[in-house]
């Protein structure tokens, strides 16, 4: 499953539907040109983020090697 399907899914399932807000930003886009080296992406530029209500980041994976699964326990972080 690619990475964007697999953040539908997760925003979709009962788990986690209004619970979170996913928000996809292109390293192209203004906010993505700012955000990319605030969160530590390097010259990879892209990955996912996850940040509290504050903004803070919480956890990150970089690049595109992962699925539902990987998602999922990063956002059981802020459940804790």
């Amino acid at each position: 499953m690619k990475v964007v399907a697999a953040v539908r899914s997760l925003a979709e399932s009962a788990e986690w539907k209004g619970k979170f807000d996913f928000v996809v930003r292109p390293v192209t886009s203004e906010e993505g040109r700012i955000e990319a080296p605030r969160m530590g992406f390097g010259a990879a530029k892209h990955g996912l983020v996850l940040v509290d209500g504050n903004g803070k980041l919480v956890d990150k994976l970089d690049g595109h090697a992962f699925g539902a699964a990987e998602i999922e326990s990063c956002m059981k972080k802020l459940k804790q």
